[in-house]
């Protein structure tokens, strides 16, 4: 009996220094001590507790340094916003007074492109929401698509083709232009050729479902096997895991990022690339559902608008 009475002392002895050890230490991450390991030795439950506190306060230690890490990155955002918005006034009354001393010399493309600038500044710096009407979204590729017929006249030809019921959905903000521009920067056509550009924006059906579908399709060599898988491969990545996704510089791969995000859980949505159906040409295509609110009043000239020759 009285060696059970002293075997019971030490080992409640031993738990009662260890578990005093592990009290100490959470007093000292209350006072924000997160560097303090418990040592707990033995492998009993009092060890295991110890383990599991370790790695509570590790995982507490990341959150924090995350949590400060997005507090910089935030204020940073906030700079860099108040910035662009120094930067957009500026720009806003620079153009307003171009195109006051272009409509006072009778200059009219000098007029026009002013304007369609002074609108896709507009649009681009409102920070108030990602979601547009799709009609807004339209009108500003129709602003940008204005800019460069003035700028390469008779070497760009484009068609815009809208089914008018598409006016009445929502989409994400700067999603068309991109990939308009992105088609005409990297096309390559024979000399004496002009850049042709067909978009249309219409309706697609996938299981069951109704998706806006955004086409975009040059005259150009179309995209090399290559550059399909490559940028196939980034895509299916982005597919997996978008918060691993690291191509900022890449537009099409920035849409497609930022649909994925918008719309997690839809396999369907996101860019589908590939070459035009009679092999040359690129084709690019933005799909998501189609979401409806109360309809809106349609502008007739968004509706159909033809510029080729």
């Amino acid at each position: 009996m009285f060696c059970s009475i002293l075997l019971a002392i030490g080992i409640s002895a031993s738990f009662t220094k260890r578990i005093a050890r592990l009290r100490k230490i959470i007093k000292n991450t209350a006072r924000g001590k997160f560097d303090v390991k418990a040592d707990i030795g033995g492998t009993d439950e009092v060890a295991e507790l110890g383990m599991a506190y370790n790695a509570m306060l590790e995982d507490l230690d990341n959150t924090v340094n995350a949590l400060a890490e997005t507090k910089v990155a935030q204020q940073k955002a906030i700079l860099s916003a108040l910035q662009s918005q120094i930067d957009s006034h500026f720009l806003y009354n620079t153009l307003e007074s171009i195109n006051s001393l272009a409509a006072l010399s009778g200059h009219t493309q000098i007029e026009q492109t002013t304007i369609a600038l002074s609108k896709m500044l507009r649009y681009t710096s409102d920070y108030k929401g990602t979601v547009v009407p799709v009609e807004d979204e339209i009108r500003h590729l129709s602003n940008y698509l204005d800019i460069m017929k003035i700028r390469m006249g008779d070497d760009l030809e484009y068609v815009l083709d809208i089914d008018s019921r598409c006016l009445s959905g929502f989409c994400l903000k700067a999603i068309m232009q991109p990939i308009v521009e992105n088609s005409m920067k990297h096309t390559e056509v024979p000399m004496d050729t002009p850049l042709r550009v067909w978009i249309t924006v219409g309706f697609a059906v996938y299981d069951n479902t109704e998706y806006l579908v955004i086409r975009v399709v040059d005259n150009g060599q179309g995209f090399r096997k290559e550059k399909l898988e490559e940028i196939a491969g980034h895509i299916r990545q982005i597919n997996i895991s978008p918060l691993h996704h690291q191509h900022a510089n890449i537009g099409l791969l920035n849409i497609h990022f930022r649909l994925k995000m918008y719309y997690p859980h839809d396999t369907h949505t996101g860019i589908v690339l590939g070459n035009a159906d009679r092999g040359s040409g690129a084709a690019v295509e933005i799909r998501f559902p189609f979401q409806t609110h109360a309809k809106q009043e349609v502008s007739a000239d968004v509706l159909q608008r033809d510029h080729c020759g």
